[in-house]
């Protein structure tokens, strides 16, 4: 992973990396992708992964945040009245509470 990856576009911060579940679905070509969790890139690249739950294939995927995640983060840091930090956005917790 090169430094641009581990950066978010522009504001030259910490990035943050969305961790998802892939769940196969029977009878359909289409997976079914559950965010779980987020990861944190360390200075050495080495990545600390919070999961807000356990993926019961036991299988998790990490890929960048997409511009949308990007963009819900920097409108709820905004709300806040928070830094220009980079924050994943809060996810729900089991029974659907923030």
């Amino acid at each position: 992973m090169n430094q641009a990856q581990a950066t978010e576009p522009s504001s030259g911060t910490r990035a943050w990396k969305a961790v998802y579940t892939i769940i196969e679905r029977e009878g359909t070509q289409k997976s079914l992708w559950v965010r779980i969790g987020s990861a944190f890139v360390n200075s050495d690249q080495s990545l600390n992964v919070k999961l807000n739950a356990m993926p019961v294939n036991g299988t998790i995927h990490i890929r960048d945040a997409d511009e949308e995640e990007l963009e819900r983060a920097r409108v709820r840091r905004e709300e806040r009245g928070g830094s220009a930090s980079s924050t994943p956005p809060r996810q729900a917790t089991f029974g659907g509470a923030a």
